[in-house]
């Protein structure tokens, strides 16, 4: 995931013990996503950055799903299950 995001922002990561950072060009806003691969197939992901538009954020059910967990210190967003139309809003 962080190589995609990588990819979609024109950027580069930084990779240290499995651990993965992404400092946000300043075009799209500012702050960092990192993540964390550990070896029982848990990954943990942080967002720590405010957009200055809109992003939207897929993820492929035709793949690995995995549970997540959201949550957000200031700020929502909209979330929609793919194939619907039903948008929900997480606080």
């Amino acid at each position: 995931m962080m190589a995609n995001l990588r990819d979609s922002f024109n950027t580069v990561y930084f990779d240290s013990c499995n651990g993965f950072r992404i400092n946000l060009p300043e075009d799209f806003g500012s702050g960092f996503i990192r993540g964390i691969s550990f070896h029982n197939g848990f990954d943990l992901i942080e967002y720590s950055c405010s957009f200055k538009a809109s992003v939207k954020n897929n993820f492929s059910v035709n793949k690995i799903h995995t549970l997540k967990f959201i949550y957000f210190s200031k700020g929502s967003v909209k979330h929609r299950f793919e194939e619907k139309d039903r948008m929900h809003l997480i606080d």
